[in-house]
């Protein structure tokens, strides 16, 4: 019997950026048949979304694949298309489900026409695009799937919002799917599930899969093979599945005691920290939640045809004192984002009350809001989405010490440069554009700007989500250091169950 033929054949790829003295991908090589699935590791920063976007054709401007690059999709010389031809092979043929999916959704549209966009784009009709359309959903684990499909991304978790990636990149059943990271943001239970549907994706339609992860286990688990990128090559992954499996493999979930107060439960392994035993009792908390209710019900902005509202958060309360660290848990869509972005009176709430260091929130506007914020930051789940593309490393980390009027000129870049060495940023790349940079590299320099103005209170959504073992270590630490040396509060929002066992003494469940 012949062996099957490969569906992507790749020879020789190589990428470099301008004025780059050395390539960023060398000598890459590898072929994927019908149905296959191939797993890649590497580091941040290692050139893994690089690789996926130089399959696709879609390399950042300034970056160009090298001349003796060979990329076939079946009998289709991807080298030979122009930009008419790449479109009619994107989305029907190889499709991507992107990392950072709050930058690949257009915020303006429902997230429904979105998904069904290729298949209008690919000549399917409108009742065979709804069609395709729910059932992704439903596949995605979406019960009302009509519901969601109205509303738009800005209104979805960052769970939710990748898997409406995971549904549009399925709806025309491509040849090859190349999927960055795409359980990064999903509880446990969602995470099995969209594995379980790629592996349908496999098995129903022969479509050979791409899944890029630092979850060692997950690609060892659902992959026919698994390589690691080094130094813009693809090797063999034994040391790199075995590195990443000691980052992952003790991520079991905090357990839920019957009956007991979730906001008093312990941690496995951790007391409060010092600053936060001092507290005297008798000054108020931090933070106080009493009763809030939060989410979206404005006509036209996600209430449903009969105009009522759709509370995210319910009646939620709970304090934190200075100097302490509370992780916060829940499957995707239970609302985490949802009451960060209250406590950063970036949403506003129904109901309930929000005080900070004995100031209601809802009482403070314009300038005083803006002092206020200086002591409360945020590191938001997308990074990407978070920072100005244009901007270079060090000065997004620069701005927030120019905006509060800490720091300015050349004393305003050294801290900003200071700060980037703290949380492992390169050196090196301090002044490259951040839309050159990797979704790992994003999420250090986004840690780094909201440490700059010496906040009281750190909201960190997913802040671990997108990095390498080494990395996501080196941002742990530092947030311990913090929290016991500066008494910095800190919220973690997290399925990165032993990120929270190792800094948060309470949990508070959604």
């Amino acid at each position: 019997m012949s062996p099957t033929p490969s569906v992507l054949e790749v020879r020789r790829l190589g990428v470099r950026f301008a004025g780059a003295t050395a390539p960023v991908l060398d000598g890459i090589a590898f072929s994927l048949r019908r149905g296959e699935a191939l797993g890649l590791l590497g580091d941040s920063g290692a050139g893994k979304s690089t690789l996926a976007l130089a399959l696709l054709g879609l390399l950042p401007r300034g970056a160009r694949c090298t001349p003796e690059t060979e990329r076939r999709l079946g009998s289709t010389r991807l080298d030979d298309l122009d930009d008419r031809a790449w479109a009619a092979v994107r989305g029907r043929r190889i499709a991507m489900v992107f990392q950072e999916p709050l930058l690949a959704l257009h915020p303006t549209m429902r997230v429904g026409d979105q998904i069904m966009e290729a298949g209008r784009l690919h000549g399917l009709t409108e009742q065979a695009c709804t069609h395709r359309m729910r059932e992704g959903l439903e596949t995605m684990g979406f019960e009302a799937p009509d519901r969601i499909a109205a509303r738009f991304p800005h209104q979805l978790s960052g769970g939710q919002r990748q898997r409406i990636l995971l549904a549009m990149a399925m709806l025309m059943r491509p040849e090859v799917l190349i999927a960055d990271e795409p359980t990064t943001a999903l509880d446990p239970e969602r995470r099995d599930a969209v594995a379980d549907a790629l592996a349908r994706l496999r098995r129903d339609h022969g479509t050979a899969v791409m899944l890029i992860s630092h979850d060692a286990a997950l690609l060892r688990a659902r992959c026919d093979a698994v390589v690691a990128l080094r130094h813009g090559r693809l090797v063999d992954a034994p040391e790199a599945e075995a590195e990443a499996a000691t980052a992952t493999g003790a991520t079991a979930p905090v357990a839920d005691d019957a009956g007991a107060n979730p906001m008093t439960r312990p941690s496995l392994n951790r007391s409060a920290s010092p600053a936060a035993a001092s507290a005297t009792g008798t000054a108020p908390p931090l933070l106080r939640v009493e009763q809030l209710c939060v989410g979206y019900g404005a006509p036209g902005v996600g209430a449903d045809d009969a105009g009522e509202t759709d509370d995210v958060i319910r009646g939620c309360s709970f304090t934190l004192e200075r100097g302490e660290a509370l992780g916060v848990v829940g499957p995707s869509g239970a609302g985490k984002t949802t009451l960060a972005q209250a406590l950063l009176r970036l949403l506003p709430a129904r109901r309930g009350r929000i005080s900070f260091d004995g100031t209601d929130l809802a009482t403070l506007d314009g300038e005083a809001l803006r002092r206020l914020r200086r002591r409360l930051q945020h590191v938001a789940q997308d990074a990407g989405a978070s920072l100005p593309p244009r901007q270079t490393a060090v000065a997004a980390v620069a701005e927030g010490l120019l905006v509060h009027g800490i720091a300015r000129g050349a004393e305003a870049r050294t801290r900003a440069t200071a700060l980037l060495a703290e949380v492992g940023f390169p050196a090196a790349r301090a002044d490259a554009r951040l839309d050159t940079l990797s979704s790992g590299e994003r999420q250090r320099v986004a840690i780094a700007r909201a440490l700059g103005p010496g906040p009281d209170l750190l909201i960190c959504d997913e802040p671990t989500a997108s990095l390498d073992a080494d990395r996501r270590e080196q941002v742990l630490a530092l947030l311990e250091r913090l929290r016991d040396t500066r008494g910095l509060a800190l919220l973690l929002i997290s399925h990165d169950h032993a990120a929270i066992a190792r800094l948060a003494p309470r949990v508070l469940p959604l």
